[in-house]
């Protein structure tokens, strides 16, 4: 927060998450391809060990993966990594999967079936509540977008929120 002339104004650092993962596609595989047709919007599934601890959900698409909790998301395309940070968040703040998806996820580890994750319920959109007193997160895709919403309750001390992306 910053003063001046007696106004008090306050800094935002503030990031936009547009996420566009393409694969170049041969011209003539493209023109017979399905996958032309298809576009599957982001999906969001519980951490059950298939991401870092920390994380409470992930989302998966062509060439990327996408990891939630209430302090960051963490986006993995390939070698690289880009990783937004909520400073000062409420690190408890408790997330609230909605919107299931029918589609499930399986994850076979290894040959013993006692470690296989089977039948993750996916989900269209994770909610972060109090992540900010009177500040929400909802975070959802549109198509393999991946958007955030911060929803602010009226009263509510915006010098609080501050997002950096690393």
């Amino acid at each position: 927060m910053q003063t001046r002339n007696g106004l008090q104004t306050l800094t935002l650092i503030s990031t936009v998450f547009i996420l566009f993962c393409t694969r170049p596609v041969e011209a003539a595989s493209a023109a017979h391809s399905p996958a032309k047709f298809f576009k599957a919007s982001l999906r969001f599934e519980p951490n059950r060990g298939q991401a870092a601890p920390q994380f409470d959900f992930v989302s998966h698409g062509k060439g990327y993966t996408v990891q939630l909790s209430s302090t960051e998301a963490l986006v993995v395309l390939g070698q690289e990594q880009i990783t937004m940070q909520v400073v000062g968040a409420n690190k408890n703040a408790q997330p609230a999967a909605s919107d299931v998806i029918t589609t499930t996820m399986n994850y076979y580890l290894g040959n013993e079936p006692s470690i296989w994750k089977l039948d993750i319920l996916t989900y269209a959109k994770v909610s972060y509540v109090i992540v900010y007193p009177g500040i929400d997160i909802n975070n959802y895709g549109i198509g393999e977008h991946l958007v955030y919403d911060m929803i602010v309750e009226n009263g509510a001390v915006l010098q609080h929120l501050v997002i950096i992306s690393l």
